[in-house]
């Protein structure tokens, strides 16, 4: 229960690697490679609600539930190859990330 990693990554970030990918297209005679695009670093959901709690200045309210049926507990994107192809790195850090995307929400409600 709480236990969950995810591997968050700013959609800002997403972009430029898309970007990068876009503005070095592949040389093979079939041109497709597969990359995975993300943060390269997983966080605990835990953690996440914390920085939502701390932005938004009150405390959530969590129903921990049982692992659900075909969830996993970490997920992590290796982004190792993409990097070595583009130079990817992302920029957004989750406390930021997660700060930039309230403060845009905010405006919207």
């Amino acid at each position: 229960k709480g236990y969950h990693e995810r591997d968050f990554t700013y959609v800002d970030d997403i972009v430029n690697g898309i970007m990068l990918l876009i503005l070095k297209p592949s040389k093979k005679s079939i041109p497709y490679n597969c990359f995975n695009i993300g943060n390269g670093s997983s966080k605990k959901l835990t953690y996440f609600l914390k920085v939502i709690e701390e932005n938004l200045k009150i405390k959530a309210k969590i129903d921990y539930l049982p692992l659900q049926a075909g969830d996993v507990i970490k997920t992590h994107a290796d982004i190792n190859s993409l990097n070595k192809y583009t130079g990817y790195k992302p920029k957004i850090n989750v406390k930021n990330g997660v700060k930039n995307f309230l403060d845009w929400y905010k405006k919207y409600i």
